[in-house]
């Protein structure tokens, strides 16, 4: 998508760290969120992904969930979703990547 836009901010109190995600996560701006993702220190075992500002994501960031709860599973942690759009819900389910986060909707 031409003009595609997102906004990461990270917040890490190991073992948790909160992902606040705004925007678009598509093919142009995925590396971005990859990177955030891939920055998180090791001791980090609990992963919020804020979802909450998000306005479309596509295959890459379903890849990028796919690897976080790959690699939190390894560590023995987990993966939260917060407040997922309809969009993002159905693209969890549809993967079956919703069976493997939890999903915390407090809007």
């Amino acid at each position: 998508m031409g003009g595609s836009s997102i906004r990461l901010d990270t917040v890490s109190n190991p073992p948790k760290a909160v992902l606040l995600v705004r925007g678009e996560v598509d093919a142009s701006t995925g590396p971005d969120f990859a990177a955030a993702v891939e920055s998180l220190p090791k001791t980090i075992t609990v992963v919020e992904l804020d979802l909450t500002e998000v306005t479309f994501i596509d295959s890459t960031a379903l890849g990028v969930i796919a690897s976080l709860v790959h690699t939190m599973e390894t560590r023995g942690g987990r993966v939260s979703v917060r407040n997922p759009s309809v969009m993002v819900l159905r693209l969890l389910t549809i993967t079956d990547l919703l069976r493997f986060v939890t999903v915390v909707d407090d809007r």
